[in-house]
């Protein structure tokens, strides 16, 4: 927003005998990108598209809103995103450098005074959450102690800023929420990464008092990281506690499946909100699925109890994609016939190009240089201790004169280099969901669908 005639712009905002109720005004939200990694910026509510605005050739970029709800709304400018919360009437502007994206966030203009208020809240919990896991060697009653001490503190200067701007009852809401649930979730975490904790039962009283008085079925943070890292854990521990005290042993090869039904089972009795228990099952069903690399037969038994919840389930699509995808990264199944581009533009596709041998298929993209860097020297260290396998490249770039400038930035052998023609098929039917992702094959045949490049390959 040009704020050259402040005066001005006040006036404007002034008629007969008294001020306009800002509530009344449209909602400005405005910013300016430093280094953009794209042309625009896109405005979330929860998974709706509120608005699109792209830069102009400064980075600029401005949105007027005539209806809005209050609420925590997040803004995109792919791969990055961060959060605002907007008012009736607020008029937000905001400057990013996006190579510090949210270290360089800052906001200013009528609403900012919150939205700086959470964002410091929100790098507070990212720089001390690292000295708090440290703290899990702390016996319960101490570690509850610190935890209290940190929460009274953020409290006390929330208290602070209701002194210095008017806040809504909803506002102050969700940033108490922000402040509760990242200090809960580290006592959700405690019990499973402290050395020799005690049996929940066997913690001081007040340790999880906090649980009597969470909320379950908060809509209005369903889509808030803070919130949704807590109920995944919380929820997490209760199926843990329940298996606990009904299931007694588990033999180690039935414990992935069996504790994952068990939290499907708590997620669908505890969380009523449809849209939190068709993210916090999204999230089950992924983390199972593509994490896990359990056996073909447990896998298939889990989308069987999975399935009538995949009815109403909104990413219902998605995950049966997902699924068949999993059983096509199977061992000993034919892999994809994926069609790649190589170096000279000849078209081929991923079975033929491993039908007679031994194949690594591994994964970069021009775009993230750095992480490109540390992917080819793991690839040329690995290409020395397991000279059998080829190591053949896959990007999704679509600019063939970039991705060709890459391969010849980087010294890649050319030969070895191919160009997705779907990307898209590239990441959902593959599965890529790391930068070390990696797939071996032998005559064209999965013999493991989920390898990793830093942590696959070690000699015996």
């Amino acid at each position: 927003m040009n704020m050259k005639y402040p005066s001005i712009v006040f006036l404007l905002f002034l008629v007969g005998c008294g001020a306009i109720d800002p509530k009344t005004q449209p909602t400005y939200f405005s910013g300016t990108i430093v280094n953009p990694t794209s042309d625009f910026i896109t405005l979330h509510r929860e998974e709706e598209l509120i608005d699109t605005a792209f830069l102009d050739q400064y980075g600029r970029f401005s949105l007027r809103l005539e209806s809005l709800d209050e609420g925590l709304y997040h803004f995109d400018h792919p791969p990055e995103y961060n959060y605002v919360y907007l008012q009736k009437g607020d008029s937000i502007h905001i400057r990013i450098n996006t190579v510090s994206f949210d270290e360089s966030l800052v906001f200013s203009g009528r609403g900012s005074e919150l939205n700086n208020f959470i964002l410091e809240m929100f790098l507070t919990n990212e720089r001390e959450s690292y000295s708090i896991e440290k703290n899990y060697v702390l016996d319960p009653e101490p570690f509850h102690q610190l935890i209290e001490t940190i929460r009274a503190d953020k409290l006390s200067m929330l208290s602070d800023l209701q002194k210095e701007v008017t806040l809504s009852e909803r506002a102050v809401s969700m940033v108490a929420a922000n402040i509760d649930y990242n200090l809960y979730v580290h006592k959700e975490k405690y019990p499973f990464f402290h050395e020799n904790s005690p049996k929940v039962k066997d913690f001081p009283q007040e340790f999880f008092d906090y649980r009597k008085n969470i909320e379950r079925n908060n809509r209005d943070l369903s889509h808030f990281r803070p919130y949704f890292q807590f109920m995944k854990f919380h929820l997490g521990n209760m199926a843990y506690e329940a298996c606990n005290e009904q299931c007694g042993e588990i033999p180690a090869p039935e414990k992935p499946l069996h504790f994952n039904l068990h939290k499907l089972n708590i997620i669908d009795s505890l969380v009523e909100d449809r849209l939190l228990k068709d993210q916090l099952m999204r999230q089950l069903a992924l983390q199972y699925w593509v994490k896990s690399q359990d056996s073909e037969a447990r896998i298939t038994q889990f989308h069987q109890v999975f399935s009538p919840y995949l009815k109403e389930n909104r990413y219902a699509s998605e995950l049966n994609e997902v699924y068949q995808s999993i059983l096509s990264l199977q061992p000993n199944r034919q892999v994809l016939p994926l069609p790649v581009v190589n170096h000279q533009g000849d078209l081929t596709n991923l079975q033929k190009l491993a039908s007679d041998r031994k194949v690594v298929l591994y994964f970069w993209s021009s775009k993230y240089e750095g992480m490109l860097f540390r992917i080819q020297q793991k690839v040329a260290e690995l290409q020395k201790k397991w000279p059998e396998y080829q190591f053949i490249g896959i990007s999704p770039d679509q600019d063939a004169a970039q991705w060709s400038a890459t391969i010849q930035e980087y010294d890649m052998q050319p030969e070895l280099q191919y160009r997705s023609i779907h990307p898209e098929d590239l990441q959902n039917r593959l599965i890529w969901d790391n930068a070390f992702k990696s797939v071996v094959l032998e005559n064209g045949k999965i013999v493991n669908g989920f390898a990793n490049l830093q942590t696959s390959f070690q000699k015996q």
